[in-house]
């Protein structure tokens, strides 16, 4: 006979498998992160948000007829996923199973288990398909919005065979759209072995464009190849993102079409493709590179997000559906990236110092010299050996 008597206690459940409940805690709070900096007793506290609920509850099994209830319990605890949890003093959540572990008594409390269960309040189990915060996974996303764009490209494009005057529009803007992105790739001087497969691709451009332009997929695959090849022309992601912001909001024309008769309209039509391809592609390639570039402190983080969102509010608005979608998915993939970057990189605050080498305050702050450079170019020093002032350092992240 069992010593247990279940009257006393209340009912709570998780996914819909009832327990007894005999006692909980919970903890909460706020999410913080705090900043500490070197030879100084300021203390900064972050916050980040609130933290959910996580609850801690003793859980009574009674197996004085049979082990069902027991195993029952046990089963949706392994389960995958998240289910209700139905507290008596703290109503509905939707939690997921941190851990359990059971314990049973036959002697003092004969025929009960005993589980204590851990509980956080969460929304998923996962996190949604397009915010994974993966490097790899962002470079698919690219991947496969260039395909979309070339895909748009070729639905969209008007031809231009036997149309005298969409045909000359269309060959003199996509020779003004390729100089153009030339011009802007000219002022990046980080080079390497691979521009000449860029220089080239958009020299043909110039030299192909009365071919390119009556077979619009050839055109669209070219310009693909374009931007497929100015990723590996520079020396690093920095560079790639520079060029790609220098094409935010590209809006090269060689007219203006007016009117409303069908000539005018194509003519608009495709000097619109033609643009609408080079932004997406240029977004697209900046938020690649800007989850791959190397960032010294937090402030250049902030600088490339804030770029990353002006580029976006440039984009036309006549932009294929299914590309703005893709550079939408691309924009939360990079914004976790770069969110989960800042957690680790270094600060930037502001100190007054006395007459001082370069050398000897950064000994002073980090204990060698492997930050020396950072520092310099963070306040653009040209003479190192007597620095005064006010003047920017890194404080850890």
């Amino acid at each position: 006979m069992t010593i247990f008597n279940p009257n006393k206690l209340r009912e709570a459940s998780f996914k819909g498998v009832e327990f007894y409940y005999q006692e909980s805690s919970i903890e909460g709070g706020r999410k913080t992160v705090t900043h500490e900096y070197p030879d100084s007793d300021i203390r900064n506290v972050e916050d980040l948000g609130k933290l959910e609920k996580v609850f801690n509850i003793k859980a009574i099994v009674d197996n004085n007829k049979t082990y069902g209830d027991r195993d029952r319990l046990i089963k949706v605890l392994e389960e995958e996923g998240s289910g209700t949890l139905i507290h008596p003093e703290y109503g509905s959540h939707n939690v997921t199973l941190k851990g359990y572990s059971i314990s049973d008594n036959a002697i003092g409390s004969l025929g009960i288990s005993t589980f204590n269960l851990t509980f956080e309040v969460s929304e998923n189990t996962r996190f949604p398909a397009t915010t994974s915060g993966n490097k790899g996974f962002l470079e698919n996303l690219k991947s496969s919005l260039l395909g979309s764009n070339e895909a748009a490209f070729d639905n969209a494009w008007a031809s231009v065979r036997s149309k005298k005057a969409q045909f000359d529009s269309a060959v003199r803007t996509t020779q003004q759209a390729s100089r153009a992105i030339q011009r802007v790739s000219a002022q990046i001087e980080g080079a390497v072995d691979g521009i000449s497969d860029y220089v080239t691709t958009l020299n043909e451009l110039v030299d192909d464009a009365t071919a390119l332009v009556q077979t619009p997929s050839d055109l669209s695959s070219k310009l693909r190849t374009a931007f497929d090849n100015l990723e590996v022309a520079y020396n690093n992601s920095q560079d790639v993102f520079d060029i790609s912001k220098g094409l935010f909001g590209f809006d090269e024309r060689d007219r203006n079409a007016t009117g409303t008769s069908n000539q005018q309209q194509e003519i608009k039509n495709n000097q619109d493709q033609i643009n609408n391809f080079i932004n997406a592609s240029a977004m697209a390639l900046a938020y690649n590179a800007a989850a791959n570039i190397d960032y010294s402190n937090f402030d250049e983080i902030t600088a490339v997000n804030t770029d990353l969102e002006n580029g976006f509010a440039l984009l036309p608005d006549n932009l294929d559906r299914d590309v703005y979608r893709s550079l939408l998915n691309m924009r939360l993939e990079t914004s976790t990236i770069l969110s989960n970057l800042a957690l680790s990189t270094p600060r930037v605050t502001t100190i007054n110092t006395k007459p001082i080498s370069l050398n000897v305050l950064t000994y002073k702050y980090y204990g060698s010299l492997d930050q020396k450079e950072d520092i310099r170019k963070l306040n653009n020093f040209l003479d190192t050996s007597r620095i005064d002032g006010d003047l920017r350092i890194l404080s850890a992240a």
